[in-house]
């Protein structure tokens, strides 16, 4: 907020609550690692930290799909409810998918690293599985945001940014 004070002023109304979820998740997830190594029976905390940690990702792809160009142009932001249509509440969620999947992708390829034996190959095979997931959920978010959005479509497509994005479309 003092680092930042107009993209906090820009981002903070318009993904409040994404937001305020994710610092929430994340305080449970610490609350969770810290009285595992307590408890007796830590199979609640396991699921308590692994929810926070989920909940956590995909508020962050909620964060990262919610922002809207046309808001960030004119720096106003409506409120979340009066801008978002179930367009954009699918490529958000589509966004939240995504993050989890792509964390879960980066802790199979650690695990693929630093194990051997049977976790090992069960992680590399949930690796192949998440790598299909984010590409696919890339792939969507990457089609839908020109589609949905006119303002980055006709910036995605103009000269010279289309010769920037084309390796990475194809």
């Amino acid at each position: 907020m003092v680092a930042f004070p107009l993209a906090y002023a820009v981002i903070m109304p318009a993904l409040y609550l994404p937001v305020m979820l994710m610092l929430l998740a994340l305080v449970f997830r610490g609350v969770a690692f810290e009285f595992r190594s307590i408890s007796r029976s830590k199979t609640w905390w396991n699921f308590a930290f692994t929810a926070g940690s989920t909940v956590a990702g995909f508020c962050q792809g909620l964060i990262l799909a919610g922002n809207d160009s046309k808001a960030f142009g004119s720096r106003t932001v409506h409120s979340p409810a009066a801008r978002s249509t179930g367009g954009q509440r699918r490529l958000q969620c589509c966004g939240g998918l995504g993050v989890i999947s792509g964390y879960a992708l980066l802790g199979a390829t650690w695990l693929v690293m630093k194990t051997t034996g049977p976790v090992a190959d069960r992680a590399r095979g949930q690796a192949k599985m998440l790598l299909l997931a984010v590409l696919a959920l890339m792939g969507a978010v990457s089609l839908w945001t020109p589609l949905s959005q006119p303002a980055i479509a006709a910036r995605w497509f103009s000269l010279p940014n289309i010769l920037y994005l084309w390796p990475v479309r194809w």
